[in-house]
């Protein structure tokens, strides 16, 4: 029996893919397939499975959009949505990279594409896929993330009542450390959720026909995100995040790997984010640092004086396209490259080896002691 894991590698922005530049490494698999909900979601029987590369994930159109996204007038001859503003009018997005013109470095609104005319960019779901084979592994994988998304994204009302009532009840016995409620439901949240559940859920049905006979036993939540809450304690961060787990563990979950998220230029303080999936993972079964590599590349936007304990090693430098003289800050395909080798090696120790990660040496310097940080 092939052993076959079934990841899905969820998020905001850093976990989509929205570099500038676009993908050069070639992706080099031979039985590992990402799962596409496009056509289900149009009416076919079934989804598909295409062979891991790119572009990776998909232009998930909103409920409300859906219908007008695919009007005869609004498809190319490829039958590819034309419509635009994917912030507004999608759940999810797929990998794209903003490039206008290289040689002045122009860069464009990610909200001027559409399925139809976007430029794929780096994402780290085919890069791992790739590194998972070196080490004898298969894999089937689903794309589910969009950026500038806070974690309440992937909330549907009953999570963000369970969230309020958790606090209501830690404000009352902690008036002098109270946490912040989430005090409107935005409709997209919700749909959000809903159909997160809803691609997951075929995605594992479909896995088991698709791939009948393999071991599909493990099934990974792979989460990068945080950059959108840094403007909420640690323990209001670290909350939300055990009711997203018990909330994934129910669509049939067996892990969560957290991608530690790396520097942002934020009004609040990322490092509460990252102590928070530091402490969430430490208390937390089969939940899981899988690599602190994110982290450990610099920021020339957001990094204070010190930032860093010591410089961080070559493979940490110019992840981000901003130190070739773009704007965007976002993670580069160099950096996401670091990251599935990093992720690889860990999740290899865990689901093969049955032995707890190795992770890297604390570069962030106030990540030594993080009782400060709240």
């Amino acid at each position: 029996m092939k052993k076959r894991d079934l990841f899905v590698f969820a998020g905001q922005s850093n976990m989509m893919g929205a570099a500038v530049l676009p993908p050069k490494l070639p992706i080099e698999v031979t039985d590992s397939y990402e799962y596409k909900h496009k056509a289900k979601r149009l009416g076919a029987e079934k989804g598909e499975f295409v062979k891991a590369g790119y572009p990776c994930g998909e232009f998930s159109y909103t409920d409300d959009a859906l219908e007008v996204a695919y009007l005869p007038e609004n498809v190319d001859g490829n039958g590819n949505s034309t419509v635009n503003k994917y912030s507004a009018g999608t759940y999810f997005c797929p990998a794209m990279c903003n490039l206008k013109n290289a040689e002045t470095h122009e860069q464009q609104p990610f909200d001027n594409f559409s399925e139809a005319d976007f430029i794929s960019g780096p994402s780290l779901a085919p890069l791992f896929a790739a590194e998972w084979e070196k080490r004898g592994q298969l894999s089937a994988y689903a794309h589910i993330a969009k950026g500038a998304t806070p974690i309440n994204h992937y909330f549907n009302g009953d999570m963000i009542e369970e969230y309020n009532r958790r606090v209501d009840e830690h404000n009352k016995i902690n008036p002098s450390d109270t946490l912040p409620p989430i005090d409107k439901i935005l409709k997209i949240w919700s749909g959000a959720s809903a159909y997160f559940d809803r691609k997951v859920k075929d995605f594992f049905k479909e896995a088991e026909e698709r791939f009948a006979g393999d071991d599909m036993s493990n099934k990974i939540f792979v989460w990068c995100q945080g950059e959108g809450n840094s403007n909420i304690p640690k323990k209001a961060y670290k909350m939300r995040m055990e009711i997203l787990w018990e909330h994934v563990k129910t669509l049939g979950f067996t892990h969560l790997f957290c991608i530690r998220v790396g520097n942002w230029p934020v009004t609040g303080d990322m490092c509460r984010v990252m102590a928070a999936q530091e402490e969430f993972c430490a208390e937390n079964e089969n939940c899981y640092i899988i690599t602190r590599a994110m982290s450990f590349m610099p920021n020339r936007v957001a990094d204070k004086e010190n930032w860093f304990t010591e410089e961080p090693g070559e493979e940490y430098q110019n992840c981000r396209d901003s130190y070739f003289g773009f704007e965007n800050c976002h993670i580069n395909e160099k950096g996401f490259d670091t990251v599935a080798k990093h992720m690889a090696d860990n999740a290899f120790r865990l689901l093969c080896e049955g032995k707890e990660p190795v992770l890297e040496k604390e570069l962030v310097a106030r990540m030594i002691n993080t009782e400060n940080i709240k």
